[in-house]
Formats: structure tokens, sequence, C-alpha cells
């Protein structure tokens, strides 16, 4: 995954971006619908198809936030569940070891052998 906290700086500075973005589209939004709601705007609006667009951005930014929210509270879970591990291990974690026992992945369930006649992912074009 890389350094994490990197990776939580750089959804944390595209977050604000997003953030940036919905106040400016926000700032649009008031200034095309003007004296109208959004209902009389729809019907009977001069500038119907970039409000639209405009919805789609302010959706489409809202998601970004929503999307961002969660990945910081899943890296979050996961370096605290990474320091319990660390913390509870009898002699503390020897280093270069790996994280799993013998024919375990991380998630603790055991590895399967390939399928037969299952080629090599380097091979797959």
């Amino acid at each position: 995954m890389g350094d994490p906290d990197a990776v939580r700086a750089h959804i944390a500075e595209r977050m604000e971006w997003s953030r940036s973005k919905l106040a400016r589209y926000e700032r649009v939004r008031r200034h095309l619908l003007g004296d109208l709601g959004e209902e009389e705007f729809l019907r009977d609006g001069d500038r119907v198809g970039p409000y639209l667009t405009l919805l789609r951005g302010i959706a489409f930014e809202e998601e970004n936030l929503r999307w961002g929210e969660r990945a910081l509270r899943v890296l979050e879970h996961r370096a605290a569940a990474a320091e319990r591990n660390l913390t509870h291990a009898p002699d503390g974690p020897t280093p270069g070891a790996p994280r799993t026992g013998g024919g375990e992945q991380r998630s603790g369930r055991p590895v399967r052998a390939p399928r037969a006649g299952a080629r090599p992912l380097s091979t797959v074009a």
C-alpha cells in the first residue's frame, strides 16, 4: 500500500479539493437559480442543461467525500489493529518476520493450491 501516513494525507488533500469545489458549485447553483426554487427552475428555467450538469458535479464531489471518509476510517482501523498486534506479541515483533504463520494469508485463511491448468499471472495476456 505504500506509506500509510502519505496515503492518508493524500486522501485528506483530495477531500479538501472536493470541499472547495462543492463550495464553488453551490455559489454557481445559487446564481443559476436566482429567485426561483429548484423545481420551478427545472420546469421553467432558461439554462436547465448547465444546471443538470452542475447537479452531477455536486453529486460527484459529495460521493468523493463519502469515499474519502470511509477510506480514512478503514486505514485508521487497520493501523489500530496492526498496533494492537504489535503490542500484544509475547516478545514483540521480529524484524523481517512474516505477519502470518506458514500456509496462511493475511486474512488467516489457508492458502489454496492453484487450480489444475492455471497459468501464472505473468503469462496471462
